[in-house]
């Protein structure tokens, strides 16, 4: 009987790799598409294929995509606060680009996407803990967000116009051990923490650490974005993918100084926060736990421990 082939889009990233990880252990063939920008490339096998491919250039898609039933697509120009706050303009081009030629030719093979957008498109609502239904969202301040956005707008207008199926995940802010090696500017909070608070001295945090993050490990990300790809119940829908766990990025060098360690006394120095930074970003999961069953497995502190004794080894 012939595996239902599933295409992943950025299938070599942080969320990728885990997401085609569990794709396999659920006997589909996985086909990757990635340009290797922010990652590794994946070793092939009978159930996995790999393809070098720049998402920008829509030459060859429609042949690359062939066959394919479903697609969780993850690729986006996407890193740390620093990074989002210094390529805003080539954040916007690529990813337009990427999801414009993406989502078109998903819908011209008849798949399902199942479309990786971000809390960032709330970045100006005032209602927290955030939720799907809001009548509007304020167009958000980053260009990450509302380049996320247009795309969540490109697959339901794809669905009205082309009858596309589609849901679409709203991450948060994603942890976990990232495999791949990560430019400094890039790095997500978790493991940019455990890389300042490695090289000692004072410890420099953006707008002094007192934001809000709702974190979600990786593991649990990709088991939601494949429930989203199997249930009928998802179609058409919008979902926070996120815990209910809560913390500070203050509390959180606390506790990566603790673990790596350090016995000088805690003290930071506050770094002016960026124009796009959001101060409190917390979600309310209902909708997802209603609709699908669906509920995160992993904490923070059983996950932390290993988490900054990997990153510590590889910073």
């Amino acid at each position: 009987m012939k595996k239902v082939s599933v295409l992943v889009t950025g299938g070599c990233g942080f969320v990728g790799k885990e997401v085609v990880k569990q794709l396999l252990e659920k006997g589909y063939f996985v086909l990757v598409v990635d340009d290797f920008s922010n990652s590794t490339p994946l070793d092939e096998s009978d159930s996995l294929k790999v393809i070098n491919h720049d998402l920008t250039n829509a030459e060859g898609l429609l042949k690359i995509f062939k066959g394919v039933r479903y697609c969780i697509h993850l690729a986006a120009r996407v890193g740390g606060v620093n990074y989002m706050s210094s390529a805003q303009s080539e954040i916007l081009r690529d990813n337009i680009l990427i999801d414009s030629n993406v989502i078109s030719v998903v819908s011209q093979i008849g798949a399902k996407i199942v479309y990786a957008s971000t809390v960032i498109v709330y970045d100006q609502s005032k209602d927290i803990p955030y939720k799907e239904d809001q009548k509007s969202i304020p167009p958000p301040q980053s260009d990450y967000g509302f380049s996320k956005l247009i795309g969540e707008r490109l697959c339901q207008s794809y669905a009205k116009g082309k009858g596309l199926e589609f849901a679409i995940a709203r991450i948060f802010n994603v942890y976990g051990i990232n495999p791949n090696n990560i430019p400094e500017e890039k790095l997500h909070v978790i493991p940019d923490l455990i890389r300042k608070i490695s090289k000692m001295g004072k410890l420099q945090l953006i707008g002094g650490g007192r934001q809000t993050r709702t974190f979600v490990h990786v593991s649990d990300v990709a088991s939601a974005l494949i429930l989203m790809m199997e249930s009928r119940f998802a179609n058409g829908e919008i979902f926070n993918v996120a815990s209910e766990e809560k913390y500070q990025i203050l509390e959180l060098a606390k506790i990566i100084w603790r673990l790596l360690g350090r016995t000088d006394d805690f003290s930071v120095n506050e770094v002016p926060a960026f124009e796009e930074d959001i101060l409190k970003s917390t979600a309310d999961i209902s909708k997802i736990r209603r609709l699908l069953n669906w509920k995160p497995k992993q904490t923070m502190e059983k996950n932390i421990p290993e988490i900054v004794a990997w990153y510590r080894q590889v910073l």
